[in-house]
C-alpha cells in the first residue's frame, strides 16, 4: 500500500482543509451545544458535506457514491478531525 498521496488525493486534502478552516470554530460548536438541539450537529454543514459527495466517498458510482477508496476516505476524515467538525 502506497501511503504517499497522489495529486488527486492532495487536491482532495486541500479542499477539505479549506472547508474545515472556513467552518470550524469553538464558537460554532458552543452554539450547537447551547441551542439545545438533541441531534447535536449542524444540518446545514451535513448538507454541504453531502453536496460535496463526502458522505458517499467509498460507495460505488452506481449507488450515487464517488466510487473512491479508503485512502480518500482517510484523507477526508483526517482533515475533518483537524477542526471541530
Amino acid at each position: 500500500m502506497d501511503l504517499v498521496l497522489s495529486a488527486e488525493q492532495e487536491l482532495l486534502q486541500q479542499t477539505v482543509r479549506e472547508f474545515v478552516a472556513g467552518r470550524s470554530s469553538l464558537k460554532r460548536v458552543r452554539g450547537l451545544r447551547d441551542d439545545g438541539d438533541p441531534e447535536g450537529f449542524s444540518r446545514t454543514l451535513w448538507a454541504e458535506m453531502a453536496r460535496l459527495g463526502w458522505l458517499g466517498i467509498v460507495l460505488p458510482v452506481e449507488h450515487d457514491g464517488l466510487g473512491l477508496g479508503y485512502m480518500e476516505l482517510m484523507v477526508v476524515m483526517e482533515e475533518l478531525g483537524r477542526g471541530l467538525m
